[in-house]
């Protein structure tokens, strides 16, 4: 949310929701990496206490390779 004391002047507008845009895709970026850390972490927790994840099975992988594309 943004408050202003006064209306901003056009040549301002611009910058003004740049700058918002900014701040909201800083904050989306940084609650990403949060949400990768944890996971990272509660992975390496389950790796301690010795539980192991079953592989992916052959299908899943080639639908997820096309999906994304080959990446």
């Amino acid at each position: 949310m943004y408050v202003a004391e006064s209306p901003p002047r056009p040549s301002k507008l611009e910058e003004l929701v740049l700058q918002i845009k900014s701040m909201h895709y800083q904050r989306d970026d940084a609650l990403r990496r949060l949400r990768e850390q944890v996971a990272n972490f509660e992975a390496e927790s389950h790796l301690a206490r010795g539980v192991v994840r079953r592989p992916l099975a052959d299908d899943v992988k080639l639908l997820v390779w096309t999906r994304d594309g080959g990446a």
